[in-house]
């Protein structure tokens, strides 16, 4: 991509969330700039250039999101910024990113559609469900949009990564709203975004990829706990969302870091139970038991979010999640036991691999399907054309017949009216005398 806009990739890592990931030689760019705002000390890089902030009358969370949000302001000399989160890393270049999903001139500012869901209502109820904030807050800004009339079902956006024109004044007031609804309701930043898109009727460019799976940036995990010591679960359809259903707890007994053991009782009665282990990624599953009142009982499972890679189940981006379906009751007393191991640098760095060449691979076959569909376009208008042609040609021989018919019909009417004639001239006193004469002559000639 040949231009001579200014561009900038910047991300931003507060406390030891996360461990600054390089960027690879061969995407690097000569246009491009990246930057990592830190307040860590002991991030370096050969790659990214560091800028060391500091804000102590802020945390680390809410100072990630203002350098995140308003990071333009310190590196204002761009035509293009690009933000990604600090567990992303580079799988293509910049600038292929920019030209293939974004038209900047249309829409200043891109973000990726959310995977899971479309609702900033629903994402109210998932940070409750997964605590990723209180319920006091996510109440309060509930109120706000209710009161405002803001719709259900207006879109939701992945904010890990997102590209901006730092320069357009939509943008910048965009931006400044978003960081404002922060500080006032909650920090959870997909709460808000959308809403401040509504507000201003802002015109947001979506880019149709998953943001966890694609060809432009991966998500590494942050950086792992010790051990995978707390849980949720959650009884009933969790589309139907229910607080006392919830139940989020630590492990009563965990074996040799692998075994992961938890007991509990039954809050209603139910046909499904949701379990979603509290850790981020990079564990593969093996073994799942359950018992109900202490006696094997027969259920099924289904486990999302995962990659089978050389016939293991890795959990790589996103939370594990595992649906439990059988014969649930209240008070029932359920012991659960499951075992995830978690992988090494190395074994990660393996499957991202893999999962970076089997993406690689279903994109050709994508591209190898988009032509077959292309051809089978073509053919189809082929034969479309061909079938507008015959058309037209029954639609020309229907009109010669119709013009045939009324010529018929006019020949066997005008013949009906000639008959009718004869038949009057025959029949009449003046013919019949005629034939006598006729007759009589024909006799005298014969003599």
């Amino acid at each position: 991509m040949r231009t001579n806009k200014k561009i900038a990739v910047y991300t931003c890592i507060t406390g030891n969330y996360d461990e600054l990931n390089e960027i690879d030689a061969e995407l690097l760019e000569k246009n491009v700039d990246y930057y990592c705002f830190t307040n860590n000390k002991e991030i370096v890089s050969k790659t990214w250039q560091i800028i060391y902030i500091e804000d102590f009358s802020l945390s680390n969370h809410m100072l990630n999101r203002k350098i995140k949000i308003l990071g333009h302001k310190i590196i204002n000399d761009y035509d293009i910024l690009i933000y990604i989160d600090g567990n992303c890393t580079l799988k293509r270049k910049a600038t292929e990113l920019i030209k293939n999903e974004c038209d900047l001139e249309k829409f200043p500012l891109y973000a990726f559609k959310h995977s899971a869901r479309d609702c900033i209502y629903d994402e109210a109820e998932a940070c409750i469900k997964f605590k990723k904030e209180t319920k006091e807050k996510i109440d309060k800004i509930l109120k706000f949009y209710k009161k405002n009339n803001f719709p259900k079902k207006y879109g939701l956006c992945e904010m890990g990564c997102f590209i901006k024109k730092p320069k357009d004044k939509e943008v910048i007031k965009l931006m400044n709203s978003w960081y404002e609804m922060l500080e006032k309701y909650s920090e959870r930043d997909q709460l808000s975004f959308m809403w401040c898109v509504y507000q201003a009727k802002f015109p947001l460019g979506i880019i149709e990829l998953s943001i966890y799976n694609n060809q432009y940036i991966t998500f590494i995990q942050h950086k792992k706990k010790e051990n995978i010591n707390q849980y949720r679960l959650y009884f009933g359809n969790s589309n139907d969302f229910n607080i006392e259903r919830l139940i989020n707890g630590a492990y009563n007994e965990m074996k040799s870091n692998m075994y992961y053991i938890h007991k509990m009782k039954v809050p209603c009665d139910t046909n499904r139970i949701e379990y979603e282990p509290a850790y981020f990624s990079g564990i593969e599953f093996k073994n799942f038991d359950l018992k109900i009142n202490g006696k094997k009982t027969d259920y099924e499972i289904i486990y999302y979010n995962y990659y089978n890679i050389e016939n293991k189940n890795i959990f790589y981006n996103e939370f594990p999640v595992f649906v439990i379906t059988g014969d649930f009751h209240k008070n029932d007393y359920l012991d659960m036991c499951i075992e995830l191991i978690p992988l090494t640098k190395k074994e990660l760095l393996t499957i991202m691999t893999n999962i970076n060449n089997n993406l690689e691979v279903s994109k050709s076959e994508l591209e190898n399907y988009q032509n077959k569909l292309e051809i089978s376009k073509s053919e189809l208008t082929n034969s479309k054309n061909k079938i507008d042609e015959l058309e037209k040609t029954l639609e020309n021989k229907q009109k010669e017949y119709e013009e045939l018919k009324i010529e018929m019909d006019k020949t066997k009417h005008e013949k009906a009216q000639l008959e009718e004639k004869n038949n009057k001239i025959v029949n009449s006193k003046g013919w019949q005398l005629l034939e006598k004469i006729r007759k009589v002559r024909n006799i005298i000639n014969h003599k």
